[in-house]
């Protein structure tokens, strides 16, 4: 549907419907991490489980960097809030995403309601 139809059916502006419209690039994934992000995992306390070499290792980069926390991940040399929110997101949109905090588990069990037995 063009934009033109879109603002009939929604009664706006076609130019309202153009600025509120996805990207071209917003809507690919984002195939690269930045050497920075790759770096810190391939390097990381949990590069490990990605194997012994490099080469090993950046085949399973996702799964290198889906078992961080967020805090361990910021704890890691050179590591910041943009490379943190860089990395999870490229494993958002794979499919994937950080290991929860064991703060996160132990929040959501206090914040969940017991239920009234008997």
């Amino acid at each position: 549907m063009d934009h033109r139809r879109i603002a009939a059916q929604l009664d706006i502006e076609e130019h309202d419907v153009r600025v509120f419209s996805p990207k071209p690039k917003e809507k690919l994934l984002r195939r690269n991490l930045p050497r920075r992000a790759i770096e810190a995992l391939l390097h990381g306390r949990h590069a490990s489980l990605g194997g012994r070499t490099v080469a090993k290792r950046s085949r399973h980069l996702v799964k290198i960097a889906s078992a961080y926390t967020w805090e361990e991940l910021m704890a890691e040399p050179g590591v910041g809030t943009v490379t943190a929110s860089e990395i999870r997101l490229w494993l958002e949109e794979r499919g994937c995403s950080l290991r929860p905090s064991p703060d996160d588990a132990l929040n959501w069990y206090r914040s969940t309601p017991t239920p009234n037995i008997g």
